[in-house]
């Protein structure tokens, strides 16, 4: 019907009409998720020349640690012999040989051959594992593997299978701290994520792409755990919200691939994915954290739905993320990433960052776009891309996993002494499962005095049960608003923050933000 004396409703409809663009998202994919790029094979040579060499002086340690007596024996002395030859070259026929010698006749170093037959056996795991890292793994021959025993090596499967949707599932899954007011909010004031947006996902996955990649036991499995724990370490962090932020990573992405990926996961590889995860969170020294796919994914859901509440808060920190990650990047292609992670989200993502599930129109479109190039992608013969050793946005050379994420403490965040090291603040702490568990600090002495000078937004300082908290970096992503803080600026806030419903988490990384120790009483108003 034409509209009268405007614009006729055909003409409307026609300009009115906004087509899904493939273009950004198929270039992403091109560009991105490593379709077009191979590591090169001098990276991985070099890579697993260092393994190699690990696994020569792991084995004469575990030697010498035997003792002399042990040492000494004429099987001590062989093996010994034979890998001082060569730091580069694992002997593992002639330790094999000497381990089956030594039992087979019975002759003194039972406890040599027990070492010896303990490291040929992962000589034999790595050079097993550099073959499907070399030449990946056939669908079909993935689908027969047992998730519990091969469980890297179908990870690696799916890694290379799903590079595409990767991007936007990672993206979502690594962005999801927004939907908890607590993690979030206690990230947003560490400044990380808009400070070093780049660095933070591409560091974050090469440092996992490590462990699932060379193996846990490996030497850069190893120092990707201990750099994750030196990371993590500088903070006081709740075990059951850092739990979260673990399992959550491979349940959303799992989840989200079932909405846009171009094919479903069989269960070997949802159990697979979990299994990596899951162990790698242990390492991670993340307690309450089991092997068991279905208990943890309750854990999982139970934890999204009581934090399906939304608050402006969530989604202005869920967009502040996301665009600080994709800055410089062209709008479309901004907008097209933002269409699909919301296409691969559940309810309450959804409902916590403030979304309507897209048109219907519009997620078939996404899906149809990942179905083409996703399935293009996995029908192409495989080449190797192993990310731990890949360029990347933020590193453009090959990174060990120690120079991967950031060296030291927010420098947003309060220090105790500023001239000790992390700011006086313990370090290689444990996430901690309740409050008591943490490491104590020496708090240093501070007057009232000194804490009512700091009742400003720009240095605001309170106190709560005589502890001096700075929480300048809260001000501008406190849940209750800056209104709540500047009431307490400088003053005493027991009170107030007992009065408040917070969460067990929120008390914990509380202890983050602490500086001193008031020494005299609270002057009233009139002194």
């Amino acid at each position: 019907m034409p509209a009268e004396g405007g614009v006729d409703s055909c003409i409307a409809r026609v300009v009115s009409h906004a087509p899904f663009d493939v273009e950004p998202l198929v270039r992403f994919g091109l560009k991105y998720a490593g379709v077009l790029q191979r590591t090169p094979i001098d990276r991985i040579e070099q890579a697993a020349r260092e393994e190699v060499a690990d696994l020569v002086a792991r084995t004469s340690a575990a030697l010498t640690a035997l003792g002399a007596d042990v040492v000494s024996t004429a099987a001590g002395r062989e093996a010994t012999e034979a890998l001082a030859a060569s730091e580069e070259v694992f002997p593992q026929a002639t330790l094999a040989a000497l381990a089956a010698r030594v039992r087979a006749r019975g002759e003194p170093g039972a406890g040599v051959a027990e070492v010896l037959e303990t490291f040929v056996a992962k000589h034999v795991a790595f050079e097993e594992r550099l073959g499907w890292m070399l030449e990946g793994t056939p669908r079909e021959v993935a689908s027969s593997l047992d998730a519990h025993r091969e469980t890297d090596r179908i990870h690696h499967s799916v890694s290379s299978a799903f590079r595409f949707e990767s991007r936007v599932l990672e993206m979502m899954a690594i962005n999801r701290i927004a939907q908890s007011s607590t993690i979030g909010t206690f990230f947003r004031s560490t400044r990380e994520a808009e400070a070093n947006p780049i660095f933070r996902f591409y560091d974050t996955y090469a440092l996992y792409a490590n462990v699932w990649e060379w193996g846990l036991d490996s030497l850069r499995g190893r120092r990707a755990v201990a750099r994750m724990n030196e990371i993590h370490g500088r903070y006081y962090i709740p075990n059951d919200e850092m739990k979260y932020v673990l399992v959550q990573g491979v349940f959303t992405w799992l989840d989200g691939a079932e909405r846009i990926a171009h094919r479903s996961l069989t269960k070997s590889e949802r159990v697979a994915m979990f299994l990596g995860w899951a162990r790698m969170g242990r390492a991670m020294n993340i307690a309450d954290l089991t092997d068991d796919y279905e208990r943890e994914y309750a854990w999982y859901e139970d934890v999204g739905r009581a934090n399906a509440g939304h608050t402006p808060q969530k989604r202005d920190t869920y967009e502040t993320i996301v665009k600080a990650s994709a800055e410089g990047q062209p709008p479309e292609l901004v907008d097209a990433l933002l269409l699909a992670s919301r296409a691969a989200m559940d309810d309450s993502y959804l409902v916590s960052v403030g979304y309507d599930r897209p048109a219907r129109e519009d997620v078939d479109a996404v899906r149809a776009v990942f179905y083409t190039v996703g399935s293009f992608i996995e029908k192409l013969p495989y080449t190797p891309f192993l990310r731990s050793l890949q360029n990347n946005p933020a590193r453009q050379k090959a990174t060990k996993p120690d120079e991967l994420g950031v060296q030291g403490r927010s420098s947003f965040m309060p220090l105790a002494r500023a001239d000790q090291e992390n700011g006086g603040f313990p370090q290689w702490q444990v996430p901690l499962r309740t409050v008591a568990d943490a490491e104590p600090m020496s708090l240093p002495e501070i007057s009232w005095d000194e804490v009512r000078r700091h009742n400003t937004r720009e240095s605001l300082w309170t106190v709560i049960d005589d502890v001096v908290y700075d929480l300048t970096a809260m001000v501008r992503v406190h849940p209750g608003g800056e209104a709540m803080l500047l009431a307490v600026a400088g003053k005493d806030a027991t009170a107030r923050f007992k009065a408040a419903p917070h969460r067990p988490g929120t008390i914990t990384f509380s202890l983050n933000y602490r500086i001193g120790r008031v020494v005299d009483r609270e002057p009233t108003s009139g002194e």
